[in-house]
């Protein structure tokens, strides 16, 4: 048996009666190992990359440019359809329900990404300066947090990361 997840052919044994309770005793034993083997597996795909579960906790460090160092624990949470549509509606809220077209791409971006997080992340309790994003001055400390907001989102989709997109710094 060359691999771990191919079962044996235990046909060879249908002719000899005798053998009967050995063949299911044998039948039987491989099954319960292909199962654990398949579990195994899961589980060391899980433990290997914990962004291909549905939410992720992780920890934040940003450096500003005035030296100031933001940390914090924040849990993410994969989007549905209904997390997609309530985005839309803060975005539409944000922008007095003007379409998104008619604002500067960097706004309608700014937009998106506070609508996005407010909607996935949960900040743990003791992050007191990520209870609201949108009252913080810099852009580039939400943007480090959204990298690892996408970066894990698409990693649970099978996409390429931010980083593999060549999005590393922004």
């Amino acid at each position: 048996m060359s691999d771990a997840t191919t079962k044996p052919d235990l046909s060879v044994l249908d002719d000899m009666p005798h053998l009967t309770e050995a063949k299911e005793d044998a039948a039987k034993a491989i099954n319960k190992r292909l199962v654990e083997d398949a579990k195994a597996k899961a589980e060391e795909k899980e433990q290997a990359d914990p962004k291909i579960q549905e939410e992720y906790t992780f920890p934040f460090s940003f450096t500003d440019r005035h030296g100031k160092v933001w940390k914090g624990k924040f849990t993410n949470k994969v989007l549905t359809n209904l997390h997609r549509q309530a985005i839309g509606n803060l975005q539409a809220v944000w922008q007095g329900g003007q379409p998104h077209n008619s604002f500067d791409p960097e706004v309608a971006g700014l937009n998106y990404i506070l609508a996005h997080m407010r909607v996935s992340l949960t900040p743990a309790d003791d992050v007191k300066w990520a209870q609201d994003l949108r009252a913080l001055h810099s852009p580039e400390l939400l943007q480090a947090l959204y990298r690892e907001v996408d970066s894990h989102e698409s990693t649970f989709h099978g996409y390429p990361t931010p980083q593999e997109r060549g999005e590393a710094n922004g």
